[in-house]
């Protein structure tokens, strides 16, 4: 028993001598609800000892936790002004598309079509074409330990989810088995996905599906899933835009049913490397 819980009880103790030395009764300790309480001050110590031992357990099985997430460096994913804010922590950003400037994304990540390696200073649209660092061409050579794909609105990042980089490829980083980290509860990478991969589905120009981390694929009132980049495409009502590339993404901590059109539309997806 710790001090404060032996004060109240030794209060209470004497409080309940008193009443009882003014009694003119015999008195039935098990009636009065001093004694009651007393005995129920004993269990519940007797049940915070239990507790506290169990908590202990917990922590000691939590310690044993993979040191590959206790190295990942610090990235911002609430709030986000300028770049050099978002490449604190050692990130670099080697990659951001714009919505609806008229460029393939796909194109631009794998062909360099539509891009520039002037990198942009703020989260704003300063720059019309899609940023592209020139070291894509050499990732091998980059020794990329994480790897970090964002989707910005504004300057409020919406999502994020964190890879695994080490010995990835420029196009094969982006697969469910590398996940380490996202702002969805359920993504990860013990989760099943019948599509995720920055090549996505292409059928035609009828659905053009990008960087896409779909769960089912079974006809547009049944797809769902959590991020697809739309580089185009008329198949489904909600692949249909004014303007492309669109960036949708799930605006809740799950993924969603494309069709219900509640998807959050994104301003930009940006790509980080930590080496």
């Amino acid at each position: 028993m710790d001090v404060i819980s032996f004060k109240i009880f030794v209060i209470i103790g004497m409080l309940c001598t008193s009443i009882v030395g003014r009694l003119s009764e015999p008195w039935n300790p098990r009636e009065y609800s001093c004694y009651n309480l007393m005995e129920k001050i004993d269990t519940l110590e007797k049940k915070l000892r239990q507790t506290s031992s169990e908590l202990g357990t917990i922590t000691q099985r939590q310690s044993g936790i993979s040191t590959l997430l206790d190295e990942i460096p610090p990235f911002y994913h609430e709030k986000s002004l300028t770049v050099d804010e978002l490449e604190s922590g050692g990130w670099k950003m080697v990659f951001r598309a714009t919505s609806s400037n008229g460029q393939s994304v796909h194109d631009a990540w794998v062909k360099r079509t539509g891009t520039s390696d002037v990198k942009p200073l703020t989260m704003t649209r300063s720059l019309s074409s899609h940023y592209r660092d020139p070291a894509l061409d050499t990732w091998h050579n980059l020794a990329v330990k994480y790897v970090k794909f964002a989707l910005y609105k504004g300057n409020r990042e919406v999502a994020y989810v964190l890879f695994n980089g080490s010995g990835s490829s420029n196009l094969d980083w982006f697969t469910y088995s590398r996940v380490l980290l996202s702002s969805w509860p359920g993504l990860t990478s013990k989760e099943q996905y019948n599509i995720f991969s920055i090549d996505g589905i292409l059928s035609g120009q009828t659905v053009i599906r990008r960087f896409l981390m779909n769960k089912r694929f079974e006809g547009c009132d049944k797809d769902r899933g959590y991020v697809a980049v739309i580089d185009g495409g008329s198949a489904c009502a909600w692949d249909q835009h004014p303007s492309y590339p669109q960036f949708i993404y799930s605006d809740m901590n799950s993924d969603d049913f494309y069709d219900r059109r509640q998807f959050g539309l994104a301003d930009y997806m940006v790509v980080f490397v930590y080496i």
